[in-house]
């Protein structure tokens, strides 16, 4: 298995050039029990990848916010919250993952401890969008 590609996908796959950076190598003097005791020689200096700053729109960002705190409120949580929304059913998330170990494992971690709830009714969007003003 590729550990370095593990999780990588849209804009991290996307971009995979420009955000890896490259590993240094050292000469390294040991003791008899494998610790490092000192850098004897720095053969090549490590680079750090680029950076991607991702924006979002600041009238997106308040609408986001204002439907998370709507759905906090219709299903009466106050904190220690993590939505996840879906239009894929949660029976289906495992095929969404390229090894299926690590997907199992995800989507056990988010659904063992979960409180399910499914929305009904008309988008929230839709809703926003017949405001006037």
């Amino acid at each position: 298995m590729d550990y370095h590609a593990l999780g990588k996908t849209g804009l991290e796959a996307q971009y995979e050039t420009e955000l890896r950076g490259t590993y240094g190598s050292e000469s390294v003097e040991r003791d008899a029990t494998g610790r490092r005791t000192q850098v004897l020689q720095t053969i090549s200096q490590a680079s750090p990848g680029d950076s991607l700053n991702l924006t979002i729109d600041t009238k997106e960002q308040k609408y986001a916010e204002t439907a998370l705190k709507w759905a906090m409120n219709e299903v009466g949580l106050k904190r220690g919250v993590v939505i996840v929304t879906s239009q894929v059913d949660p029976r289906g998330w495992l095929k969404l993952f390229e090894d299926a170990v690590v997907g199992e494992a995800i989507v056990d971690r988010l659904l063992h401890p979960s409180q399910r709830v499914v929305l009904k009714g008309g988008s929230y969007r839709e809703r926003l969008a017949k405001k006037p003003g």
